[in-house]
C-alpha cells in the first residue's frame, strides 16, 4: 500500500486541508482514484497475492486444501471492497470539502456527484449553500468595511 501512496487517515485530513481551490480538490480526487485504482490492480496480480498471502502447507483433508487454496482470492476480495469503501468515503470527504470552500469564498462551485440525476434534495441544498455563502461573504465585506 506505500508503494502506491496510500495513506493513513491522520495523514490524509492532513493532506486534505492544505488544499485551496477546486482545483486542487479535483487534482486531489483524480489522485485517489489513481491510488484505489493501482491498488486494486495488484489484488488482481497472482504474484502480489503469493507475496502478501503465502500458502500454508500441512493440511490433511482435500476441503481444508481447497479452501487454502482460495484463501488468497477471498481475502483479495475482501481487502479490495474495504479499499472501494475508504476511498468512496475519502472523495465524499473532498466533494464535501470542495462545498466548505464554495461557502467561505474560497472557490467560485464546488462539486456535485453525478450531476445529471440532482435530485430536489440537492437543489435544496444548493440554496442553503449560496444563502450560506451570501451571509459569509456579506460578513467579510462588513468586517473590511469596519477597519476602514
Amino acid at each position: 500500500m506505500r508503494e502506491h501512496r496510500h495513506m493513513d487517515m491522520e495523514a490524509f485530513l492532513s493532506w486534505a486541508e492544505e488544499l485551496a481551490s477546486l482545483e486542487e480538490v479535483e487534482q486531489a480526487i483524480a489522485e485517489l482514484h489513481e491510488t484505489r485504482d493501482s491498488m486494486l490492480d495488484d489484488l488482481q496480480n497472482p504474484e502480489v497475492l503469493k507475496g502478501l498471502f503465502p500458502r500454508r502447507r500441512g493440511f490433511s483433508t482435500k476441503e481444508e486444501r481447497i479452501r487454502e487454496v482460495l484463501r488468497p482470492s477471498k481475502i483479495a476480495w475482501k481487502l479490495g471492497w474495504e479499499i472501494r469503501h475508504e476511498y468512496g468515503a475519502r472523495e465524499t470527504a473532498l466533494v464535501n470539502y470542495s462545498r466548505v470552500l464554495f461557502i467561505e469564498g474560497a472557490a467560485d462551485d464546488y462539486l456535485v456527484f453525478d450531476i445529471d440525476r440532482v435530485s430536489e434534495h440537492a437543489r435544496e441544498r444548493h440554496e442553503r449553500m449560496l444563502e450560506a455563502r451570501r451571509r459569509v461573504l456579506e460578513e467579510k465585506y462588513a468586517a473590511a468595511e469596519a477597519l476602514v
